[in-house]
């Protein structure tokens, strides 16, 4: 933009800016793009960012403050926030383009695939929750269904790492058939690791996973080093991996959010925790079940209730 132009003049109302500003089509970084091209732009939106913020949720993105409510609630809305709530987007979509994408028997059903997209949005909902306390006191707050969303994204997450991804979680390194014990540990071990990193660093985790980012083993392999096993070496056999050096965070909570999660599932289905897998499986495998095709009451879920009712357990009230 010519820098003569009447739009930087101090005496074009800032009214009249603002309506321009409002009326161009919004993508991730354009109003970061527009405070570089003049001082005046950078404090006119600084100044107004709330007000053009509201104006293109109404305008063309009406579910974003829904999705990506800022948090804590009393966070201002700031072209920040909009710009990374656009880039979560194309981050859900990027995982849900390797969902659809793996083979038949491990593939996403289409009528649970509303159900795991509220699953990434909730993921981001914890993911923005600081320090680890607050994260368990969330999912310790959530129903039943809004559990079970978060779970369905990391379970076919999970299967469409192993045949997407590269390094431990994929099917190439546990591809055997004749794991010793320690091995078949090993194995069960990553795949904890994988999902407590999923719940802790949230969807970007499952993105960089998906289209193998290599930084993704290097978080999952702390994870899997704070698990402190020992692992017994048999000389016929080539050594199980072992990572070395201090814990990423000594004084970490002992209760993981894997852990968590699990419990409460198990608490407001109302089962054991070792049936709570089945479960959830028998219940969503055909494309009846309740939770299907969900449409209308994604905004309850999202609130971390149960799709029809109080669902019985309410869950622990969250400072």
């Amino acid at each position: 933009m010519a820098y003569n132009s009447k739009l930087i003049d101090l005496s074009f109302p800032t009214e009249l800016l603002l309506e321009v500003i409002g009326h161009l089509e919004y993508e991730a970084g354009l109003w970061e793009k527009l405070a570089l091209v003049h001082p005046r732009f950078a404090a006119v939106i600084a100044c107004n960012q709330t007000s053009i913020v509201k104006h293109v949720l109404r305008t063309e993105l009406r579910h974003t403050l829904v999705d990506f409510a800022p948090y804590p609630m009393t966070d201002k809305l700031t072209v920040t926030w909009l710009s990374n709530s656009i880039r979560h987007y194309d981050v859900v979509d990027g995982i849900f383009e390797k969902l659809r994408a793996c083979d038949l028997s491990t593939r996403i059903t289409p009528y649970n695939e509303a159900l795991a997209y509220v699953g990434l949005l909730l993921m981001y909902q914890l993911n923005c929750r600081q320090p680890h306390k607050d994260k368990v006191a969330y999912l310790k707050s959530l129903q039943r269904d809004p559990l079970i969303a978060i779970y369905v994204v990391m379970y076919n997450s999970g299967l469409a790492a192993r045949q997407h991804g590269k390094g431990l979680i994929s099917q190439k390194t546990f591809g055997g058939t004749q794991q010793d014990g320690n091995e078949y540990r090993l194995q069960i071990e990553v795949e904890q690791s994988f999902n407590e990193s999923m719940l802790n660093l949230g969807p970007q985790f499952i993105y960089d996973a998906l289209f193998q980012e290599m930084s993704y083993e290097t978080t999952l392999l702390m994870f899997l080093h704070d698990s402190e096993t020992t692992w017994e070496q048999l000389p016929e056999r080539d050594p199980i991996m072992n990572t070395s050096g201090p814990l990423r965070n000594p004084e970490r909570e002992k209760q993981t959010l894997w852990d968590t999660m699990m419990d409460r599932l198990a608490t407001t289905i109302g089962c054991p925790r070792n049936e709570v897998r089945g479960r959830i499986a028998d219940d969503i495998e055909f494309e009846d079940h309740l939770l299907a095709w969900i449409g209308g009451g994604r905004d309850r879920l999202l609130r971390g209730l149960n799709l029809i009712g109080d669902g019985g357990d309410d869950g622990e009230t969250m400072e």
